[in-house]
């Protein structure tokens, strides 16, 4: 019904690909293996991926699913990077994401796409609140400084951090905004040196590496 919906609106035969978004508590991975072979020998859906999946959530599914799992959308940007920060806190106190460990790493692994969804942090990175955490103010600060250096625009500075990183993440750009996306795209022509990613990295997670 949810595929049967997506092509009414969008006005076509059949779906590139199809995510699982956010992992459901109560899934039955053999009767989404059905629904997946239903789809795709019906020609409705090419391909599949999840968002928001841990590792052995991911493995879980691939126990029983025949199709390719390509891609794994998860929430990542500058003012959300646990999934990048928890990778340099190794042997060290964390109090969030801990389930996630590894998901980047995995990904690069099994050759899963990381999509990046709301990768400017809703706006937050160029237009924080006035009440907003100094790290979020440091950060904003700094990528308008970079995009003034650059002579770029402060979407690519926070886009192109993503796109940095080894992992070949995709950013998933949600505005429908011309001037918007243009700015966005500007990213393909910014390139960040270590020390400007890790200078981003630090103002954004609000203390030094460990």
């Amino acid at each position: 019904n949810s595929v049967n919906g997506s092509l009414k609106r969008l006005q076509t035969d059949y779906l590139d690909i199809l995510l699982l978004h956010r992992p459901d508590p109560l899934v039955e991975p053999e009767e989404v293996a059905r629904a997946f072979d239903e789809l795709h020998k019906s020609g409705l859906v090419r391909h599949f991926g999840v968002s928001n999946h841990t590792p052995g959530q991911i493995e879980l599914l691939k126990k029983y699913v025949d199709q390719p799992l390509i891609v794994n959308q998860v929430e990542l940007s500058l003012l959300h990077a646990h999934l990048i920060d928890v990778g340099v806190m190794a042997n060290q106190v964390m109090g969030y994401y801990a389930a996630a460990a590894g998901t980047l790493d995995y990904c690069r692994l099994k050759n899963i796409m990381i999509q990046a969804w709301s990768p400017v942090a809703l706006g937050k990175i160029f237009d924080p609140p006035e009440d907003a955490p100094s790290n979020v103010l440091e950060t904003s600060q700094l990528v308008a400084k970079m995009a003034v250096e650059k002579q770029t625009t402060k979407e690519a500075i926070a886009l192109a951090w993503l796109l940095r990183h080894p992992a070949g993440i995709q950013p998933i750009v949600g505005t429908i905004r011309p001037e918007r996306i243009v700015a966005s795209c500007a990213a393909d022509s910014v390139e960040l040196s270590r020390e400007e990613w890790t200078a981003l990295f630090t103002a954004a997670r609000g203390a030094m590496m460990p």
